[in-house]
């Protein structure tokens, strides 16, 4: 009697240790798809968002001003403008940027 007990708890131990490794070999599976997934995701949204920044800055000469600083190095910092806070000030800089005329 206590050779059947001790049999029968030795099968429901392996059974769940085969259990195991197949939720684990299946886990590691979704994992690996789910990375698969994510680069190819990225892969085309930077593909795409290459594409919308050359179509814009084909479009617009002034698309591009906002990267300029970035572009030449990998050290540059963005270009930005500081200015005072009143009117007259912000109106002398605003026509003083490029106007593209179509």
């Amino acid at each position: 009697m206590m050779q059947l007990i001790r049999r029968e708890a030795q099968r429901k131990i392996e059974e769940q240790a085969a259990y195991n490794e197949r939720r684990d070999a299946e886990d590691a599976a979704r994992k690996a798809e789910q990375t698969r997934a994510a680069a190819k995701q990225k892969n085309k949204l930077e593909h795409l968002s290459s594409v919308v920044n050359r179509a814009a800055s084909d479009l617009d000469d002034g698309y591009e001003l906002p990267r300029v600083g970035t572009k030449r190095s990998v050290k540059a910092v963005p270009l930005q403008f500081v200015l005072q806070n009143n009117r007259s000030t912000i109106m002398t800089f605003v026509s003083s940027l490029p106007v593209r005329k179509n």
